[in-house]
């Protein structure tokens, strides 16, 4: 067996046709190489639901002053309906993929379990950039800011938000598009384009209160279809779930920290009771 790399996926497509490899085993997610595998004869291929994208939002306080909107759960909670998954979806990844509201995939066991919960909250956080304008327009004065000519200020400066988006694959467009969306609502961004190497010191080893990024593409990998995702709350959402500076700044209330810690413990007394504390969670987590 020869083992060797090949970090085109493109090239490993044409290799595969020549004869020059006999499998290729990493993920497609380019719809043009897609495309290509659908209409060569001689490949076979495999569907795989184990890797998926999200927003890793900064929620610290600036040390030095600077204004974080994200340090705002209110502007958080109204991102969900500034960014359009079926564009994305679609768009961006060419179908190859489904929209994503909550903290577990589409294919688990707890999706089935909820499906009436999770549809409810994809109505509920549907995109709608207007609405979300209202909201965020509201906290951001609240929280000091003003709106000059269009553009966020604070303290006389404009708001400048940086992006910490991945070049390797979907993940740079979608920066690009959500940074398109944060410039619509009067957000100056800076977007600072990193390969994962460049990027880790940042959001896994980084000050959060120093603010070098306000976002972050993130991307993670599942290894199995899991019987049970309870623990997803905790992990994604609690100082509990990640030991880095990041995670070790987020603030969420009381009862959304029983509740994913429960969950994540299993402790509960049977199956009527998980089910819902994680309903709960459910909606707790997207607030």
């Amino acid at each position: 067996v020869v083992v060797v790399e090949e970090p085109n996926a493109d090239a490993a497509v044409t290799r595969l046709q020549a004869g020059d490899l006999d499998i290729y085993a990493y993920t497609i997610s380019s719809p043009e190489t897609a495309a290509q595998i659908a209409s060569a004869e001689n490949l076979n291929t495999a569907r795989s639901f184990g890797s998926y994208n999200e927003l890793t939002f900064n929620t610290a306080s600036c040390a030095d002053g600077r204004l974080n909107p994200f340090s705002s759960a209110v502007i958080r909670e109204a991102m969900n309906r500034v960014v359009d998954r079926d564009y994305i979806v679609q768009e961006i990844m060419g179908g190859l993929g489904v929209p994503r509201y909550v903290a577990i995939g589409a294919a688990s066991a707890d999706r089935g379990r909820f499906a009436a919960e999770i549809r409810q909250i994809e109505l509920e956080y549907a995109y709608d950039l207007e609405a979300a304008r209202e909201t965020i327009a509201a906290e951001m004065e609240e929280m000091g800011a003003t709106m000059e000519d269009g553009v966020w200020t604070f303290d006389g400066a404009p708001i400048e938000l940086t992006t910490l988006i991945r070049t390797e694959d979907e993940r740079q467009q979608i920066g690009d598009y959500v940074s398109n969306q944060l410039e619509d609502l009067g957000f100056t961004v800076v977007r600072d384009y990193k390969t994962s190497a460049e990027a880790s010191p940042i959001w896994v080893q980084g000050d959060p209160t120093e603010c070098l990024f306000h976002i972050y593409t993130g991307g993670w990998v599942t290894t199995a279809i899991s019987r049970d995702t309870g623990g997803n709350f905790e992990f994604f959402y609690t100082p509990a779930g990640y030991p880095i500076p990041l995670w070790q700044a987020y603030t969420p209330t009381e009862e959304f920290s029983e509740v994913a810690t429960r969950l994540a413990n299993n402790d509960f007394a049977n199956l009527e009771e998980r089910a819902e504390l994680f309903a709960q969670a459910l909606d707790l987590s997207l607030q």
